[in-house]
């Protein structure tokens, strides 16, 4: 991979965290309340429908955004033995070990217990991305495919989430002087641009 792709991918990765902690920040909005209804009145009976919907679409969307992140730095990181084809079995298998290396690196601080990673976290973490983000199927209102992933690996994504936001690679915008086709998209101005 040359070295303008990899400047690419940077960009990008910078902006799917930059995604990622947009919607961590809904979802911990969304529980607040949550758990405030509950205090209250002991159940959630009185939460709408669309805040509902909203509290489970930002954690499929975290849970998306940083999964593109781990992947993406996997794609671009030389060392590790995937790209933008490898297939899912090899990429599940990868992004594992890299997860496992992020935990097992964090510096342990008083108090803090990095968690041990289920062998499966990766492959969960795709399947949460791959159908309850944006693959519209009957599996999202069957199946508790992200509700097993918050009860199996909440812990662990958060741990991770926290250790990729002490990346100084990732964090802010300061050091970009734009987005690329990202800025051009809010630089368009439709109502002129409108044939």
């Amino acid at each position: 991979m040359g070295p303008q792709k990899i400047l690419e991918y940077q960009k990008s990765i910078k902006f799917e965290f930059i995604r990622a902690q947009m919607a961590f920040t809904e979802f911990f909005d969304f529980a607040k309340t949550k758990y405030s209804q509950l205090t209250v009145s002991g159940n959630t009976n009185g939460i709408d429908t669309i805040t509902k919907l909203k509290y489970f679409d930002a954690y499929a969307r975290w849970c998306g955004h940083v999964y593109e992140v781990i992947k993406a730095q996997a794609i671009i990181d030389q060392t590790i033995p995937v790209d933008e084809n490898s297939q899912v079995s090899i990429i599940d298998k990868e992004l594992q070990k890299v997860v496992e290396e992020l935990v097992s690196s964090a510096v342990e601080k008083p108090g803090v217990t990095p968690p041990s990673l289920n062998p499966d976290f990766s492959a969960d973490l795709r399947k949460a991305r791959n159908k309850c983000s944006f693959h519209c199927t009957n599996n999202r209102v069957k199946t508790n495919i992200l509700l097993n992933f918050m009860k199996n690996h909440h812990r662990e994504i958060y741990f991770i989430y926290y250790q990729l936001a002490t990346k100084p690679e990732l964090l802010g915008v300061q050091n970009l002087t734009d987005f690329g086709a990202i800025e051009d998209f809010y630089c368009f101005n439709y109502s002129v641009g409108k044939n």
